[in-house]
């Protein structure tokens, strides 16, 4: 709810966030501009940075792939 400050984005993305020990991850899907329906998973783990850093690097790469599909 509170990811995704851009609400152009935010209405275009439906996500699930996930957390275990060590493991941050992203799923979803989102609407490109030719209309179709793209999904996609984003799973980072075995990084040794603070956990809102990873978050942070998780939705840059969910807004690129809005923004580039």
């Amino acid at each position: 709810r509170r990811r995704f400050k851009d609400k152009t984005k935010k209405r275009k993305l439906r996500v699930k966030t996930g957390l275990l020990d060590g493991v941050h991850g992203l799923s979803g899907y989102f609407e490109g501009e030719n209309n179709r329906v793209y999904a996609f998973s984003i799973i980072i783990n075995g990084v040794q940075v603070d956990g809102w850093k990873v978050r942070e690097i998780i939705d840059i790469l969910g807004s690129q792939l809005v923004d580039h599909v």
